[in-house]
């Protein structure tokens, strides 16, 4: 009776939560980008960033 369907989403997304506060800031970078709307620049600038913050490096 411990999987109920109706909290199975919600139990995932607490599994899935990042530990670290750099992992927290990827997350919350990842998920306000919008493809459709990158330029290849921005896009490749936004790969540096996210590269940056994921080794510690805060340029």
């Amino acid at each position: 009776m411990n999987d109920l369907p109706l909290f199975a989403d919600f139990a995932a997304k607490e599994e899935a939560a990042p530990a670290s506060e750099e992992g927290r800031r990827l997350l919350e970078i990842v998920e306000t980008i919008d493809p459709d709307a990158l330029t290849p620049r921005d896009a490749l600038e936004l790969i540096y960033q996210l590269r940056n913050l994921a080794s510690g490096d805060q340029k």
